[in-house]
């Protein structure tokens, strides 16, 4: 506390010195006030980190793993079936390979209850790899996708004890198929433990439940990324529920969700600071009429109005400002360490938004010029004389 006032006692003398003095005369009442502000802006802080190095990481994974020119995705759950004949049929787009998915359940041998080997599988075509998606295999190798091979990610591999070579068992509507592991892979690319190449795919999971997600479309060598977009874009038109995509856009659409998810937080955590904001308040005027008395006297020996509504004003903002530092310290440093915890899902780079941290420093001061208001006013009206005999 004594650091932050520093900068008030050297541009605001005397009063920022007085100031200091009536914010560290009572550490714990302090302390208590502008514990609201620290929960609060902990958990904006950590909030903020966690969405500045999940936006990151997923630029990142798109970065290094997309390669296509161009995604089809879909508003609903899933890319109508015509969309990929219409698109395959354009002259400017050299291939367009389907990223489908659906429900798999592993046989009893694989041990657990039934929800516990219930997965979802998805299925890529096998030319998509090094093409139009690219990620490499910790073990084994990804040319057995072409021989039917599936690839599962290290994480499940773990938990389940497979080694390349294993035969996965799955339970089908006539009985069981096996696939036999050729790579153990750790992507965050494709959110699925199983990859499969399409026709172990079609083995597994039933037509009815199948999905497509996305297309990845490949342009033709003799076409610019502007007429293969407007074509893409005229194909799938009468989709209503189609938008076409290249690989920024596709990673902001992204980013863009977990803006979503930031916003709902942040809400909800504005009434943590209209709290705090009352505790200060409160406080403040509880300092008011405790001081009444030496209010009174520091007005008789030549003290203006202004010069005591800035004190009380820079004490505000003194609180305001301690909270929301310590908060945020906490908030940047429990996040930091998220990265090292939740990597297997594709939170892997760190990213500190100290632009938005100071723009929460700077209302942190403006919620503390705020809250000084009313006790700020009510001290200036206190008549002299009454407040000198004030008990």
């Amino acid at each position: 506390m004594s650091a932050l006032a520093a900068v008030f006692v050297v541009a605001f003398k005397p009063l920022g010195r007085l100031a200091r003095g009536n914010v560290i005369r009572n550490p714990r009442r302090t302390a208590n006030t502008a514990g609201a502000l620290v929960i609060g802006m902990a958990l904006v802080g950590a909030a903020s980190v966690l969405a500045a190095s999940a936006t990151v990481s997923t630029r990142a994974i798109v970065d290094d793993g997309w390669i296509a020119d161009f995604s089809v995705q879909s508003a609903a759950e899933s890319v109508p079936v015509g969309a990929v004949a219409d698109l395959r049929a354009l002259g400017t787009v050299e291939s367009v390979d389907m990223l489908r998915y659906g429900p798999a359940m592993l046989a009893q041998d694989a041990g657990g209850s039934a929800a516990d080997r219930s997965l979802v599988v998805v299925a890529i075509p096998p030319e998509s790899i090094g093409n139009t998606l690219d990620f490499d295999a910790v073990d084994g190798t990804l040319d057995s996708f072409a021989d039917g091979e599936v690839a599962v990610q290290q994480g499940v591999a773990d938990d389940h004890d497979w080694q390349v070579g294993d035969d996965v068992t799955f339970t089908t509507a006539t009985g069981e198929a096996s696939a036999q592991i050729g790579a153990i892979v750790d992507t965050a690319l494709i959110g699925a433990p199983i990859i499969m190449p399409d026709e172990a795919f079609d083995t597994i999971v039933p037509a009815a439940q199948t999905m497509i997600d996305s297309l990845l479309v490949t342009s033709a060598a003799s076409s610019t990324s502007a007429e293969v977009r407007a074509d893409v874009a005229a194909a799938v038109a009468p989709y209503v529920v189609l938008s076409v995509l290249d690989k920024e856009e596709f990673a902001g659409q992204l980013a863009g969700q977990v803006d979503q998810i930031l916003g709902i937080l942040y809400a909800m955590l504005a009434l943590s600071i209209i709290i705090a904001i009352l505790g200060i308040v409160n406080t403040l005027a509880l300092s008011v009429i405790e001081r009444t008395r030496e209010i009174g006297l520091m007005r008789a020996v030549g003290l203006g109005r202004l010069q005591l509504a800035g004190i009380i004003t820079i004490e505000s903002v003194l609180t305001a400002v301690f909270g929301t530092v310590v908060g945020m310290i906490v908030g940047v440093g429990i996040a930091s360490v998220m990265p090292t915890v939740f990597t297997e899902v594709g939170l892997t780079e760190l990213a500190v938004p100290w632009g938005q941290l100071g723009s929460m420093l700077g209302v942190a001061a403006l919620v503390g010029v705020l809250a000084a208001l009313w006790p700020a006013i009510h001290a200036a009206r206190l008549p002299v004389l009454d407040a000198v005999v004030s008990d």
